[in-house]
């Protein structure tokens, strides 16, 4: 099916990657805020945990701007209209289009047989995206609603204020891939990454020096109804056991001031303990190709996401390399 995305303008790139990646989608077409490719009909069942990106369409029909008239005129909208339609034009201009969203409507009014216009409430509602050289028509399919304001840092019984906020710890489990098995964070902290994994209904693992931080990460996973979780009061380089994905935002400073090693070495266990793929968030001037290649990893791709004005962290979906 061919469908239209609108993104999150938060991070284009980075919304682009976690919507292809819960998907399974090699490609895709990015217009500014628009994402469109030939999705698998079972991604509107998932579409709903992803965190950039704000609704879903049905992709209609594409065409020059100035040719937008005629496609409409000759669409078979009584295949695709429920009892009420309304219509909605999207980032035009006077100069890049000469019709009015009224008399867009009118070219599907003209095409039903017993035409209602809800401006309010349609069961099926048109938009159209105009963009310089393409004019995208759609049908809205569901708006992705998560309440991840409900879940930051400040409001969760365990506090801590370097705490991931929840939008990017989403982000970092979709870009995984998955969609079931264990999800595994080595510096839990407080629980943020595995929050979002298990109630997106992976199962969750998390490992940290401090009991203090474990004590607050178990109170966040129980207010949040996360069930089955389990806690290990261990350093991230005494892991052993083997996960399917690996999801950690990883403590930042110097790497002699990582908790018991440094960044190369956790690297270097990184394929003893991961069977799919790892998403990790580094600071950005860490020299990362570079400690991948000599672990054995393969960098499948990287973005580079701004916290704030003096902090940036690196995002980088990592696998085993080959030889593993």
């Amino acid at each position: 099916m061919r469908l239209l995305l609108l993104l999150s303008s938060e991070n284009l790139k980075l919304a682009a990657a976690e919507a292809a990646s819960v998907a399974g989608l090699k490609n895709y077409g990015l217009a500014g805020r628009l994402m469109t490719g030939r999705f698998v009909s079972g991604f509107l069942a998932k579409s709903w945990r992803l965190a950039l990106t704000r609704r879903v369409f049905r992709l209609l029909f594409s065409c020059r701007p100035s040719g937008i008239a005629q496609s409409m005129k000759k669409y078979p909208w009584q295949r695709v209209c429920g009892k009420s339609f309304a219509v909605r034009l999207r980032n035009h201009s006077a100069r890049a289009l000469k019709y009015s969203e009224k008399e867009l409507a009118g070219f599907v009014w003209r095409r039903l047989r017993r035409p209602v216009v809800n401006l309010e409430n349609p069961d099926s509602l048109v938009e159209i995206f105009i963009t310089r050289n393409q004019a995208f028509c759609c049908l809205l399919l569901s708006e992705v609603h998560n309440d991840f304001e409900a879940r930051r840092p400040a409001l969760r019984p365990g506090f801590s204020p370097s705490s991931m906020h929840p939008v990017l710890a989403r982000v970092m489990v979709n870009l995984s891939g998955g969609s079931k098995g264990s999800v595994c964070d080595p510096f839990c902290g407080t629980g943020g990454i595995l929050i979002e994994a298990g109630l997106m209904g992976f199962g969750v693992v998390g490992y940290d020096i401090s009991g203090r931080e474990l004590d607050k990460c178990k109170a966040n996973l129980d207010h949040y109804g996360v069930k089955g979780y389990r806690l290990f009061a261990d350093s991230a380089f005494a892991v052993r056991r083997k996960y399917d994905y690996i999801v950690s935002d990883l403590p930042y400073g110097r790497n002699s001031q990582l908790k018991g090693g440094s960044y190369a070495g956790f690297l270097g266990l990184l394929p003893g303990i991961l069977r799919k793929r790892a998403v990790l968030a580094f600071p950005q001037n860490v020299r990362l190709r570079q400690l991948a290649r000599r672990a054995g990893l393969k960098v499948e791709c990287e973005f580079l996401h701004y916290s704030h004005k003096s902090l940036s962290k690196r995002i980088v979906v990592l696998r085993r390399g080959t030889g593993h």
